[in-house]
């Protein structure tokens, strides 16, 4: 077997057309099962569900509560989750503010102690040079 430039390079088979498999069940059906299953039988009804006790219906572009128990229309709890995301950003916002003026706080101390201390040293070094006056 050759090797190298001469060498007869791998080239597989390009395989044939594979033929569409169908997923859907509807071709199985009969006509009037699939006339029944497909013919909207609520035309002109409104969309209704039922979570958790809260029944609500869609009226084209919003659910809408049925039973009037829950005070808010959804239009107006959308508007509050808006709201409640805005402010959740803000306060993460002036979190990040907080922190990083504790940081600078925290620095500016650091620096204010070592400042003293160069100054208290400074202090005794010089008090030490200098000659007391009360020897005279």
């Amino acid at each position: 077997m050759p090797f190298g430039p001469f060498a007869k390079k791998f080239s597989p088979k390009k395989p044939g057309p594979r033929k569409a498999v169908s997923l859907s069940t509807l071709q199985n059906l009969d006509r009037e099962t699939l006339q029944r299953e497909l013919t909207p039988d609520d035309i002109g009804q409104k969309i209704k569900i039922n979570l958790d006790g809260n029944r609500m219906y869609f009226d084209g572009k919003d659910w809408v509560s049925e039973s009037g128990n829950s005070g808010v229309s959804q239009k107006e709890l959308n508007s509050i989750k808006r709201s409640n995301e805005k402010l959740k950003e803000e306060n993460n916002l002036l979190k990040f503010k907080l922190d990083i003026l504790l940081d600078m706080l925290t620095k500016s101390t650091a620096e204010q102690h070592l400042q003293q201390k160069m100054i208290d040293d400074l202090k005794v070094m010089v008090r030490s040079k200098t000659p007391s006056k009360s020897r005279t």
